[in-house]
Order: structure tokens, then sequence, then C-alpha cells
């Protein structure tokens, strides 16, 4: 990312939990054993909503488990995406949750305030988690329309892109000479959170043009005398390894990708 992208997506972060926050210190301020049994159910359902959506993060099962009721405490307080694919709809919909829940927290804190706590100030406090939350959710569309990594135009423009270190390993093509989209099957990308690794950083030489780890179907033979060119089609499993710094993580990366 940008650092202009950082800088929104630091913003976004702040006003929606700070709205967040500040909508449960008033709701605890008046209603404390009531303010447990929501937090609580809603880490219930968060993390049954995780569960459900089948992640694969970790080895076993109990291990994900495990991992889906950690990002349970997370999803108290702000989204946070735990599965490839598309996640506009349940972002959306963790959205709208914590809208309604942020209403409603401020609205029954100033309906059974104390006495000791005037309309003006009330209204100052309502006015500031709207606020608040108003403003992260705009920083929000202003990241995903404008500075998101993938960009507001189509993937299939950049996905011969990769740059590494401040040079272009793998050349740009256009949409219109873009090959067409491999079978389903087909692993072709590493997380967001991962880069690309050229051969110079592991140690070794591989061609600019082959990938890192690749499985083809071989069906034909070629004359020892003729140019070898390799088939693109058939059954294909390619994996880009990240940085050989952490050796753990890449057993972790490659089980999970022969997995899918």
């Amino acid at each position: 990312m940008s650092y202009k992208a950082v800088i929104v997506q630091m913003l976004w972060h702040f006003f929606t939990i700070g709205a967040r926050t500040i909508a449960f210190a008033l709701f605890a301020s008046v209603f404390q054993l009531y303010f447990g049994i929501f937090i609580v159910s809603h880490w219930c359902i968060m993390t049954f909503w995780i569960i459900q959506g089948e992640t694969d993060f970790c080895m076993s099962k109990w291990e994900e488990i495990i991992y889906n009721m950690v990002v349970g405490v997370i999803y108290i307080f702000c989204w946070f995406n735990v599965k490839e694919g598309r996640a506009r709809f349940r972002m959306w919909l963790y959205c709208s949750v914590t809208l309604v829940e942020n209403v409603s927290l401020t609205a029954a804190w100033y309906l059974y305030r104390g006495t000791h706590t005037s309309d003006f100030y009330a209204l100052i406090v309502v006015c500031v988690v709207v606020c608040s939350y108003a403003l992260g959710t705009f920083f929000m569309l202003v990241y995903y329309c404008l500075l998101h990594p993938d960009g507001p135009m189509s993937g299939a423009q950049w996905r011969g892109c990769v740059e590494e270190g401040g040079v272009i390993v793998e050349s740009c093509v256009t949409p219109a000479e873009a090959s067409p989209l491999p079978p389903p099957d087909v692993v072709t990308s590493p997380p967001r959170t991962l880069t690309r690794t050229a051969g110079a950083d592991r140690g070794e030489v591989v061609p600019s043009d082959l990938a890192v780890f690749q499985v083809r179907s071989t069906t034909t033979t070629t004359p020892a005398l003729a140019p070898r060119t390799l088939r693109t089609e058939g059954p294909v499993i390619r994996i880009d390894l990240p940085r050989k710094r952490y050796p753990a993580w890449d057993a972790h990366f490659i089980d999970r990708r022969l997995r899918k």
C-alpha cells in the first residue's frame, strides 16, 4: 500500500473504533450487567459466523476454531477479513450490524442516563458518536474506491505487473493482450500479505519465464533437436514461495496451497 492508503486506513479504523468505544462506554456507565451480556453475545455470534465461513488458516480443525474465537474478539471492535475472495457482502453486513448496535447502545444511554447529565451535554456526546462513525465510513469508502492495492480498475490489466524492490520482474500486459483465465483449480497468486520472491532472493537461479514451483501434465515428447516448448493446457499447480525468512510459515503456506 502507498502511504496515502495507510493514512486513510488508519483514519478509517480510528474513527469507527472510536465511535464504537464511546458507545460501549456510554452504555456500560448505565447498564453494567447488560453490557457484559451484550459483549459475550456479540462475540459468540461473530465467532459462529466466522466458523461458518470455513476459514483455512491453521493446520488442524481445533487450531482453526481457536483462531476463529480470537478473530471473534477482534470483531467486537472492527472488521477483519479472514477469508480469501470477495468480502464486500460480509463487510457491509458487519458494518450494518455495528451501526445498529452503536445506535441502540447510544440511544439506550440517552434515554436512561442520570439526572446529573444535561441535555446539551448528552446531545454533544451523541453527535460525537454519529460524526465519528460517519467519518470512519467515509474514509473506508475512500480507501476501497481510490487507494486499495487492487485499484479501482480491473485486476487483469495489472496481473502481469510484479514489482520487487523497485525492479519489474514480469512484463505488464493490457486486457487485450492478457491470456485467458486459468482453470478454477489453478492457484496463480499468493495472499496479499506476501510478496513474490525472485530467484536471487532465494539464493538460486530461476528463469524469469518459469514459475517457482510447477507441476504440469506431459502428454507428448518433442524431438531432441527441436526447441522445447512448455504446454500451458492441462492441470497446473503453481506455488509462489515467499522469502525464506520464516521456514515454518513457508511450510504452512505450501500446505495450504496444496490442500486447495
